[in-house]
């Protein structure tokens, strides 16, 4: 993926329709979201770890302890931390 800061409104919206060619690749062009930060250490949507006072969750073990020093064994693909596991 490629991100593009266009200044000039006409040339945004042309590569947006189209797309862009660079180094000889083409980069099919759309609109840009944002999304909605997400903290690393307690896995909330909404703020990061810089500012987070919340209890850390371990994202291998989900256990309250940073995922750094975990000790469980890590063969998943995707966190226990996971929204998905809550239910």
């Amino acid at each position: 993926s490629v991100v593009l800061y266009v200044l000039d409104k006409f040339l945004a919206e042309k590569s947006k329709c189209g797309g862009v060619f660079y180094k000889g690749s083409f980069f099919p062009g759309r609109h840009y979201e944002k999304q909605s930060p997400q903290c690393f250490w307690c896995w909330h949507v909404g703020h990061t770890a810089k500012w987070c006072k919340i209890t850390p969750l371990c994202s291998s073990c989900c256990e309250d302890h940073e995922t750094l020093g975990c000790t469980a064994i890590k063969p998943l693909t995707i966190s226990r931390c996971c929204l998905r596991f809550k239910y």
